[in-house]
């Protein structure tokens, strides 16, 4: 699944789980309102983008389906 274009906004985390797939971006701080409020950067500051990763799996439970996680 990584090696597709993704949404993260939009991700199908039924199909990364089932694939064991990991993902892994950047997302600009500014347009992450309120975690962008709460560095508060002084005027004319621009804060480093945000790095993110996820890792999907399928995780076995005695007595029942796969959970997904």
């Amino acid at each position: 699944m990584a090696a597709r274009s993704l949404d993260p906004t939009r991700l199908d985390v039924a199909a990364l789980a089932a694939e064991g797939a990991s993902l892994s971006g950047q997302w600009p701080a500014a347009q992450l309102e309120r975690w962008h409020a709460l560095q508060a950067p002084p005027p004319g500051f621009a804060l480093e983008p945000v790095r993110w990763q996820v890792r999907g799996e399928q995780r076995r439970v005695v007595g029942g389906p796969p959970q997904t996680w």
